[in-house]
């Protein structure tokens, strides 16, 4: 069994929903300390390379995948991800989304299999509700570890 691993948590902000701007831009340091360490070298070139890389988000019911490109963006100096699969998630979650919404996105540690690089992702409306629902997550799926 493959183990989880929190790799982000973003509060939203404007920009982040803003259709026009299509993208969610992450932290540098929760990237750097988190997210890049679990990529190969070749994506790891990639992603810092600008053209980026090409990675699922599933919500954690498993009900709905987008496919988003992780890359980094030269112009803020930061991560970010984009793409038609971040539109989509937008439109579809444009009821829960708002500023301040808090998502968190586990990533897989894939070892030597050769599959696509992918996150879950959890939305609360707010850090308290993520707080509380870390205790419902870790029931639901215990291979997800919030450390």
């Amino acid at each position: 069994m493959m183990t989880w691993v929190l790799a982000i948590e973003k509060e939203l902000r404007a920009s982040d929903l803003d259709s026009n701007q299509n993208r969610l831009l992450i932290h540098r340091s929760d990237a750097r300390e988190r997210l890049l360490p679990l990529l190969r070298p070749p994506e790891l070139a990639l992603v810092n390379g600008g053209s980026g890389i090409k990675v699922d988000i599933t919500t954690c019911n498993g009900s709905s995948t987008f496919e988003v490109t992780f890359k980094y963006w030269p112009s803020s100096k930061g991560y970010l991800f984009n793409g038609n699969g971040w539109g989509q998630l937008l439109e579809q979650y444009r009821d829960k989304f708002k500023e301040g919404t808090v998502l968190r996105f586990f990533a897989q540690h894939r070892g030597k299999e050769n599959i696509k690089f992918r996150l879950i992702m959890i939305v609360a409306s707010n850090k308290e509700t993520m707080d509380a629902a870390d205790v419902l997550v870790s029931m639901k799926h215990p291979y997800l570890s919030v450390v």
